[in-house]
């Protein structure tokens, strides 16, 4: 626990920091003085001044501040005097503003691009083949469920990946000679090896129904959401959802994805023991007219390999990433705007983002790389919000100001920041309960594992009525 707050922390620590560098950079290109950089808050801890700056340490090492010259519209009597703040032209303000933000964004581009290029982390999974789709081109080829594929095109593969690799490289060679050549399989039925030919024209159908075997076994609990607040945890096993019997993951994912906002019943064997637990999956995109549902886990792997990439293609994977990451957030922005009910679910507080960050920044430096640059994104969104006090606020502020030809009066100002700061301070109140409730309720679930079948002496049923569950 103390190493995953510290862990949350500095990634906190460091983005809000560079955050501040981005406004105090921009306002001393400007002109604009600025009177104060510390790090933290609070009492002074140490100091020292270099020309009209004073640069702090501060007793709560959290985050920073900048403090520029003639910043405080409630200041009685204002003398304006150059390099003020308040009183230089409004283009200088919307630059300082945006400042901040464009460095958050800037770091999380510069995350992003280190993450490609130490190599990110991708899941092992065994090359046993899942459910075959009777009547498809893989069926047809002779694999089953169950196969273990040991060797393709004479290559010996004991995992996806490994497997992808070869069929890929492949591929390639057939491009490069021009010589169609289909691939030659080696799977383990049983105790049997059996040898399969993939003819070139079965090949593009032959993959499409291909799919790995993987357990209905919870590989990792994401934070917040559904399965979190229920109390389950990593290796729990779902046996059944709504009594219908779960043997893999596509399976789970076949009950759960259809059944946004519906009340389901998972049966999950921990340690040898059955329970129930009551569990509604939450729409994954709740913009959507018909949003999948999800519960927040992910699939078990039997470890990790790394997938590197050239310096050049990290750059360009970096930036896409950059990109998507941004349209993710602002979509999940509009979605919490036109579905207001998903905000509960779906608003993280300072507390969940510590507990993010730590979790996953234990698990190797390409996840520390990606959260640190996904939370430097989602500081840059906040921030841009055209809420007073935010420097989403001073931007819209400044546009008014150029076309109005003139500062807003000092009065109307302070109204608008005390407004701003009533939002942002009920915003951040409801976000740091809803990390609370979170943490409680998960705490609360394990205490509440109903022993499977208890549910009907307790006077409710275990199966839901078929329209319940909308076929």
């Amino acid at each position: 626990m103390l190493t995953t707050v510290l862990i949350g922390l500095l990634v906190l620590g460091v983005l809000v920091v560079v955050h501040e560098l981005g406004h105090f950079t921009a306002a001393k290109r400007l002109g604009i003085r600025v009177e104060r950089f510390s790090l933290g808050f609070g009492r002074k801890l140490i100091g020292f001044r270099r020309g009209e700056t004073e640069y702090w340490i501060s007793a709560v090492l959290f985050g920073g501040y900048v403090k520029m010259a003639g910043d405080n519209p409630e200041e009685p009597n204002p003398v304006p005097q150059p390099g003020d703040f308040l009183t230089c032209p409004w283009w200088k303000k919307a630059i300082i503003a945006a400042a901040g933000p464009f460095a958050n964004l800037l770091l999380s581009g510069l995350f992003f691009v280190a993450m490609y290029g130490v190599g990110v982390s991708q899941p092992i999974v065994s090359s046993i083949v899942g459910p075959v789709e009777e009547g498809s081109a893989t069926a047809r080829s002779g694999i089953e469920e169950s196969d273990r594929i040991m060797a393709l095109d004479g290559k010996p593969v004991s995992y996806w990946h490994e497997f992808y690799r070869v069929w890929l490289d492949g591929e390639t060679l057939e491009k490069e000679t021009g010589e169609p050549k289909g691939h030659a399989l080696l799977i383990r039925r049983g105790d049997e090896e059996t040898a399969i030919a993939i003819a070139d024209s079965m090949e593009q159908g032959f993959m499409a129904g291909l799919q790995s075997a993987i357990p209905a076994e919870l590989g990792e609990v994401s934070v917040g959401t559904p399965a979190y607040q229920a109390g389950l945890q990593a290796g729990d096993m779902v046996r059944s959802v709504n009594g219908h019997a779960v043997h893999s993951w596509q399976d789970l994912q076949a009950e759960v994805r259809p059944n946004a906002d519906v009340e389901l019943t998972f049966v999950i064997e921990r340690e040898g023991r059955q329970f129930e637990k009551q569990i509604k999956p939450i729409p994954s995109d709740p913009a959507s007219a018909e949003p999948s549902g999800i519960i927040g886990v992910m699939p078990p792997n039997e470890g990790t390999y790394i997938e590197r990439f050239g310096p050049f293609e990290a750059v360009k994977l970096g930036v896409l990433e950059t990109g998507f990451r941004i349209s993710q957030l602002y979509s999940g922005l509009w979605a919490l705007f036109t579905h207001p009910r998903q905000l509960g679910s779906s608003l993280a507080g300072p507390v969940s983002v510590v507990q993010i960050s730590g979790e996953v920044g234990k698990k190797g430096l390409s996840y520390f790389l990606y959260i640190a640059g996904f939370i430097s994104l989602a500081l840059m969104v906040m921030n841009l919000l055209p809420i007073p006090v935010l420097d989403g606020g001073h931007i819209l502020f400044s546009f008014f100001e150029a076309v109005r030809g003139g500062p807003m009066a000092p009065r109307k100002m302070v109204l608008f920041q005390r407004v701003g700061l009533a939002i942002l301070g009920s915003i951040m109140v409801f976000a740091l309960v809803n990390d609370l409730t979170r943490i409680t309720q998960r705490e609360r679930a394990k205490g509440r594992e109903t022993p499977v079948g208890e549910g009907m002496r307790e006077g409710r049923a275990t199966e839901p009525e078929p329209d319940a569950m909308g076929r």
